[in-house]
């Protein structure tokens, strides 16, 4: 099950959202998984055409063999890892251009449509 973990906000006004998409799958035994997802600031000026649930990055984090006892200290230090990592880059002062850039290049996956 899905929990949503308190978002942090860059000082440039990037929020990153956290969902811990955990799950047991052997015994005692967890795969840890955070599905990262940064948002560009709500009052961040889009370009024409393009939809405010496509500007965004994803990012996933995951550890297999995690024991029970040990599960919510090592989300904590995936989180942690992610922030002290990333954190410098993402606040840069011209990152928000450069993924708007990024953003704009990007086409939609296809869908396609199954059992017809």
């Amino acid at each position: 099950m899905a929990e949503n973990i308190k978002p942090v906000i860059l000082k440039n006004g990037l929020v990153i959202r956290f969902v811990d998409q955990s799950n047991r799958y052997f015994g005692d035994y967890h795969r840890v998984f955070i599905l990262v997802t940064i948002f560009l600031p709500d009052d961040f000026e889009l370009p024409v055409g393009m939809k405010k649930d496509r500007a965004c990055l994803e990012k996933s984090l995951e550890k297999m063999g995690v024991p029970s006892e040990a599960v919510e200290t090592e989300r904590q230090a995936l989180i942690d890892a992610f922030l002290q990592t990333s954190r410098s880059y993402l606040e840069q002062e011209n990152f928000l251009q450069h993924l708007l850039v990024k953003l704009e290049k990007e086409r939609p996956k296809p869908v396609f449509l199954r059992g017809l």
